[in-house]
């Protein structure tokens, strides 16, 4: 597990830091978009941007994940948590990633048929993201409850238990529900809605942002 201890905490700030600036990336573009359509391209472009940062967040996420399932089936060693319960996780975010990049594609036409065709994708992504998010809540409260049964685990200190779960509450409960809600917005089409769905997502952008400042705090600490 050497090797994998060596490239994980790279991997993991990676991680946060690509999340951070997607969020960033979709911010100034669900405010451009709400501006008006003089910024489409400009809103795709930082949609574009946005998107691939959250698919090669969560795609280093799941190599890393998947490198050390294999290491530990190959030297027969035992997880905390079932490093198959991780995979899953990042596979749910990796496809919404995916998703993502290609809803941002078609909204880069301003052809009304394409934007209603990356509303519907955006949807999909979303509930896709909610799910990975919810699973990836559930495998870290068996980590925590491993953590207080074992004594030989180290939980780490009070300030960076409060920071991992209030990250786990942003991503859950803030990010990826207003992002789930904002894109079934979207598809009512109409001027109020679409203010309602670009504000969800810049609430669901904070959110991220939020939580991806305090992970990549446990990470370096």
């Amino acid at each position: 597990m050497e090797i994998n201890r060596k490239i994980w905490k790279p991997l993991a700030l990676f991680n946060e830091a690509s999340y951070f600036i997607g969020a960033i990336m979709f911010i100034i573009g669900s405010v451009l978009a709400d501006i008006g359509t003089q910024y489409q391209v400009a809103t795709s472009a930082f949609f574009v941007i946005g998107s691939v940062e959250y698919l090669v967040g969560a795609a280093a996420k799941l190599i890393v994940d998947s490198w050390a399932l294999g290491i530990r089936r190959k030297k027969k060693q035992k997880s905390p948590v079932p490093e198959q319960l991780k995979v899953v996780a990042n596979t749910f975010f990796t496809g919404g990633g995916i998703l993502f990049t290609i809803g941002a594609s078609f909204f880069t036409n301003p052809e009304l048929i394409w934007q209603e065709r990356a509303e519907i994708v955006w949807y999909v992504e979303s509930a896709l993201f909610l799910f990975g998010a919810i699973w990836k809540y559930a495998v870290d409260q068996i980590f925590l409850s491993q953590i207080y049964k074992d004594k030989k685990m180290e939980g780490g200190t009070k300030l960076e238990q409060y920071l991992e779960k209030r990250n786990r509450f942003n991503m859950v409960f803030g990010g990826s529900i207003l992002f789930a809600t904002g894109s079934a917005v979207f598809i009512f089409n109409t001027t109020p809605m679409l203010r309602l769905g670009n504000t969800m997502w810049i609430l669901g952008s904070v959110s991220f942002m939020i939580g991806s400042a305090l992970k990549f705090v446990v990470e370096i600490s």
